[in-house]
């Protein structure tokens, strides 16, 4: 799944808002979005969806900077009667000295952030991540039983003290927090379920029985 995030991104273009007064100028542009499975979603079965953060500036340079941390919400924008509950917050490793899985409220997830040190006061357990794109948290939802509809979240609703932040020198702790800082955007986007076609069952067993029929031919 961790290697579909450009495809992630892609798909979820439609789906894509930018936080910030003057996005188009930002010099900093911080992305959140979310992944999920990219097949048929089956009924009576549960799913883990994973929020991912990204940071894109000149400022960001690898093995110089890290991430400093995340407050986001997820919000469920349609499909609630396809599903059962929504469980299991879980904090990646790197945030969890900092987080807090915040509450489901019906099918949301609201007020998860976490973050870590800057790389020079950091002592185990709590290695420094200095990935970019990094996972942020995981949930997990139930499918009902029966048809499914389309299901959808998307990251929305920044922590009132940023979404998305970055060390740009993992060595002296000062951060660039989007979208509250100057020259900074946070770009949300979501994942949506794939629904099959109407119909394409019944054409799909069709293309078999006509190819079951070629065979005996």
């Amino acid at each position: 799944m961790k290697g579909r995030r450009s495809q992630t991104m892609a798909a979820c273009a439609g789906m894509v808002f930018a936080v910030s007064a003057a996005a188009g100028q930002a010099i900093h542009n911080a992305y959140i979005w979310i992944e999920g499975p990219d097949h048929v979603l089956a009924p009576n079965t549960t799913y883990t969806l994973e929020v991912w953060g990204r940071i894109v500036s000149p400022a960001y340079v690898e093995g110089v900077s890290m991430m400093a941390g995340f407050g986001i919400d997820v919000l469920n924008l349609a499909g609630a009667d396809s599903i059962v509950s929504v469980s299991n917050v879980s904090i990646e490793f790197w945030a969890e000295q900092f987080g807090t899985l915040g509450v489901v409220a019906g099918y949301n997830v609201l007020g998860t952030s976490g973050g870590q040190l800057p790389f020079g006061i950091v002592f185990p357990p709590y290695p420094p991540d200095v990935r970019n794109p990094i996972p942020l948290f995981t949930f997990d939802f139930t499918t009902a039983s029966g048809p499914l509809d389309e299901i959808s979240f998307t990251a929305a609703n920044p922590n009132i003290n940023g979404g998305l932040f970055f060390y740009p020198n993992m060595w002296d702790g000062a951060s660039i927090v989007a979208p509250n800082d100057t020259n900074t955007a946070l770009h949300l986007s979501g994942w949506t379920s794939v629904v099959p076609a109407p119909g394409s069952a019944i054409l799909g067993l069709v293309a078999v029985g006509y190819g079951l029929g070629r065979r005996r031919s």
